[in-house]
């Protein structure tokens, strides 16, 4: 029997179609811990050893914000929302993924050479890997219908990813404000097609999230991460899997941890799962 996600309700308290209201509230040893792991992922950025070799700067610009920060922008926010339920990290991410790609002049699809062969970047049962069910749920909507998949509006698209989101989880959706997760697809694609850099990105959260400027400092240091290694593929999946040990190792609380990890996961893994089509 599925469970009923009564606690969703919630939803319409968060959201509102500005930004999304829910504040955080860090402890000064929360705000200590994400202090360091920032020092501790400079770091990383700084001893990560690559010879980047990107054909297109321009258009793999456009391929990561389009594809990774899109995809980890709706995973951080679904998270902030409802902090214990992955269901709503991957609901909001996978939404606002396909949303992003297939909005008008930027159609991506799915890379099939990938398909079925992600592994977690975070060591857990796939059902428990937000990256690896995220990718699995986009791969599934378009092998049902490639024609279709550049095409569906935004409430059509809610319901298909929902109803893959709760045969995955085995939960009842029905109580969830789909109206407000819409919104979170619908800023994320905004944040995307206004931003002409990394900095750019990170102003955009920043806009629409009150009080999580820390986490936030957190994803630019991966976004910059990824931007300078550019579009070798292989490297990106190590230094995303480095930068998230550096999370998991790290004395921020678990709330927080699973919140900045299902992000980083599903940016990281969108890297490996789109590419630009050439059907228009």
């Amino acid at each position: 029997m599925r469970r009923i996600f009564f606690v969703l309700l919630l939803l319409s308290s968060v959201v509102s179609c500005a930004h999304i209201e829910e504040q955080a509230n860090y402890s000064d040893f929360e705000r200590e811990s994400m202090s360091q792991l920032k020092t501790d992922l400079l770091e990383y950025n700084a001893n990560f050893s690559c010879d980047a070799q990107t054909k297109s700067w321009s258009s793999f610009w456009k391929r990561l914000k389009i594809t990774v920060a899109a995809d980890l922008s709706g995973a951080f926010w679904g998270a902030i929302l409802l902090p214990a339920f992955p269901e709503i990290s991957v609901l909001a991410g996978v939404l606002s993924s396909i949303y992003s790609a297939t909005y008008p002049n930027d159609y991506y699809i799915p890379n099939q050479s990938y398909w079925g062969v992600y592994d977690s970047f975070v060591g857990m049962t796939v059902i428990d890997s937000v990256e690896v069910v995220h990718n699995n749920i986009i791969c599934q909507l378009y092998s049902e219908s490639p024609t279709q998949f550049p095409n569906y509006t935004i409430a059509q698209l809610y319901n298909k990813v929902a109803g893959y989101v709760a045969d995955q989880y085995d939960v009842n959706l029905s109580t969830v404000n789909r109206v407000h997760i819409q919104q979170i697809a619908m800023k994320a694609q905004e944040v995307v097609a206004e931003s002409d850099d990394v900095e750019g990105l990170i102003s955009g959260l920043q806009r629409y999230t009150n009080g999580y400027d820390e986490e936030i400092d957190i994803i630019h240091t991966y976004l910059s991460g990824v931007y300078h290694i550019g579009d070798n593929l292989q490297l990106q999946r190590e230094y995303t899997r480095g930068f998230i040990e550096n999370i998991k190792n790290s004395t921020v609380n678990a709330v927080i941890k699973n919140r900045l990890v299902s992000a980083v996961s599903v940016g990281g893994h969108s890297m490996v799962l789109w590419q630009e089509s050439s059907v228009q």
